[in-house]
């Protein structure tokens, strides 16, 4: 080991305290660093959940009022059409024992492929022919679990009341949905078969004529994109972060920057005859400069996976005790290898900046005034 490394091993071997604060002022750092960041992870996996697994549709329509399920037909000649899917949504009121949620019940096809039932710790789950199958939120509000009763109450038509078994409970990430077979749902309507919206799979290129198509089709009320919708998600979930992760960014930058800058700064102040003495020895000043910040960088190297854990730990407790979990969004804990190192090269350039502007004042030492000493 050559002697600028032994002064900075002895260094720290006299201050261990000091020492320990420092890595763990780097550690905090880090790990608010991958706090802020981890969010953009969450969103992607909300997007890809939602938007990938569950609604697959390209382009969603609705009508006016339900129409015979026969008009499928006529929707699947449409140009660009390769897929078409009955769905039909009503509005109900859940109830189990003294608990209850006003929602919808959504009904769609067995074994639909455009609108499915998504698990994200399952996978897809298949339709019964019989029940409801409820997303986790839901089952917790009302206090069900598989295998027990809801009472549901419809709020239009004929406003039918029955009892239905929870067939399945999956986990989601966005609001509180409940499925049921269409047939069956129509049945507890007490209606012939009907449909008020159809999910489609097109084919782009032909996507301009069949909007064009459907707007001159007076029964249709509305159009819903996929791209569209998955955007619109992106700039509005967006917008809500940016300042909360914007402001955790700069802080956890500014936070590195200052325990960095603060260590080779009062390294230097007591260090500084030691630094020009050892100049006047015969020593570069990199090697000065390679004492001064060998240390700070030293310290860090430990930091570092200390901080991803804490980033973590930190993550998986403000997640799941915050107001992060609600019956709008659930954020999933998700955390990509690429925010860990995103985290630590924020980190690192903090670093470097602070030996930038500290080998400034280095380079400005005047060893003469440094070495005289005061009578």
């Amino acid at each position: 080991m050559d002697e600028p490394t032994r002064i900075i091993f002895r260094q720290i071997s006299r201050w261990p305290l000091r020492a320990l604060l420092t890595t763990l002022g780097f550690a905090g750092a880090v790990a608010m660093m991958v706090f802020s960041l981890q969010f953009f992870d969450a969103v992607d996996e909300i997007a890809a959940s939602h938007f990938g697994q569950l609604q697959r549709a390209h382009i969603a329509m609705g009508f006016i009022e339900p129409k015979p399920s026969n008009v499928l037909h006529e929707v699947r000649r449409m140009p660009g059409v390769m897929l078409a899917e009955t769905m039909r949504i009503v509005s109900a009121d859940f109830e189990s024992r003294h608990h209850r949620h006003r929602g919808s019940l959504q009904g769609i096809e067995r074994g639909a492929q455009l609108t499915r039932i998504f698990d994200v710790k399952r996978g897809l789950l298949s339709l019964p022919e019989h029940g409801i199958i409820v997303s986790r939120k839901l089952a917790e509000k009302l206090k069900v679990r598989e295998g027990d009763e809801i009472q549901l109450s419809v709020l239009e038509g004929k406003r039918p009341k029955a009892s239905v078994q929870v067939a399945a409970v999956f986990d989601g990430y966005i609001g509180m949905f409940a499925y049921m077979n269409i047939d069956s749902l129509n049945k507890l309507m007490a209606e012939r078969p009907v449909t008020e919206y159809i999910s489609l799979l097109i084919d782009k290129a032909r996507q301009d004529e069949l909007i064009d198509r459907l707007k001159d089709t007076p029964a249709v009320s509305n159009l819903s994109l996929h791209a569209v919708a998955l955007a619109n998600f992106h700039e509005t979930v967006a917008n809500m972060l940016m300042i909360f992760v914007g402001f955790f960014t700069a802080f956890s930058f500014s936070l590195g920057f200052g325990v960095a800058y603060n260590a080779a700064r009062i390294s230097l102040s007591e260090r500084a005859r030691e630094l020009a003495t050892l100049r006047v020895l015969g020593f570069s000043r990199h090697d000065a400069l390679y004492i001064l910040f060998g240390e700070t960088f030293l310290l860090l190297l430990p930091a570092l996976p200390l901080g991803c854990l804490f980033g973590f730990l930190l993550t998986h407790f403000f997640v799941n005790a915050s107001g992060f979990q609600t019956e709008l969004i659930r954020l999933p804990i998700v955390i990509q290898p690429s925010t860990y190192g995103l985290s630590v090269l924020v980190m690192l350039l903090a670093c470097f900046v602070c030996a930038y502007l500290i080998k400034r004042r280095v380079d400005q030492l005047d060893l003469v005034a440094v070495l005289k000493t005061r009578e």
